[in-house]
Parts: C-alpha cells; sequence; structure tokens
C-alpha cells in the first residue's frame, strides 16, 4: 500500500524547469535515498513530498494516516541537545504514549487513584506504542 504518491511533478524557478514530470510512489516500510548533484532539485522534491512546497503542476497524494516529515539541510538545533534527545523529538507521538504507560505504572505502584481507570489508561497507552513503533522503537 502507498503511503505517497507523486505524479507527472514540474517545478520551476526562472525559465529552466528543476523537476519536469517526475513521478514517483513510496510503499509502506519501503526507505528512499534521493543522491545527485548540487541544484539537480533533491530538496525541492523533498519539500514538495512533505507538503511544504507545491509543484507547478503534477499531484501529490499522501495516505490519511500518513505523517511526512522534512528535516531542514542546516537546521537550528539547541545547542544542549544530544543526539538521542533530538532523534526522540521527532518521535513526539510515540514519546507522548511511552511517557503516559510510564505514568500510570508509576501510579499504579503507588497505588495513587482509581486502579481500574489507570489500568484502562496504561493499557491504551501501550497500545499506542505498539501502533507507532513498538517498545524496541528508540
Amino acid at each position: 500500500m502507498s503511503i505517497l504518491t507523486a505524479q507527472s511533478l514540474v517545478k520551476a524557478y526562472g525559465a529552466e524547469p528543476l523537476l519536469d514530470g517526475a513521478s514517483l510512489a513510496i510503499e509502506e516500510r519501503e526507505r528512499l535515498g534521493l543522491v545527485g548533484r548540487n541544484g539537480s532539485g533533491k530538496s525541492t522534491l523533498a519539500r514538495i513530498l512533505a507538503g511544504v512546497e507545491e509543484p507547478d503542476q503534477g499531484s501529490v497524494v499522501r495516505r490519511r494516516d500518513a505523517r511526512i516529515a522534512l528535516l531542514a539541510q542546516d537546521p537550528t538545533l539547541p545547542p544542549a541537545a544530544t543526539p538521542r534527545e533530538l532523534v526522540l523529538q521527532g518521535l513526539g507521538e510515540w514519546s507522548a504514549a511511552r511517557a503516559r504507560y510510564q505514568a500510570t505504572s508509576e501510579a499504579l505502584e503507588r497505588a495513587a487513584g482509581d486502579v481500574a481507570a489507570l489500568l484502562d489508561e496504561q493499557a491504551a497507552a501501550a497500545a499506542a506504542v505498539e501502533r507507532l513503533g513498538g517498545w524496541e522503537l528508540e
């Protein structure tokens, strides 16, 4: 099943087209690398696929539940952040679900609150972690 399909993309800056009829499909669990010389349109294509920029012509169809992110070539990063912290920031929804699971587990250990509600929350958080990549994603 395609996560994203792009057809006949055209993008020009000035008279020369940077992209001229580019098409591709990205399937689930597929990894993709863009290779080319400077100025060949790799970053422009990535911005179009991520929805940051619109093509002059053509179409991009993204699966409704797809999350497409783009990392800038020269990102502004917090100087004190570790690489691990930066990667985990990119896993925001997964990290939040894991934190909810941890918090409810700790509350259950202390028997603090409505145990039935905590068990429900813990189960919901565990299901979210599984849906978002599993416990070994980190």
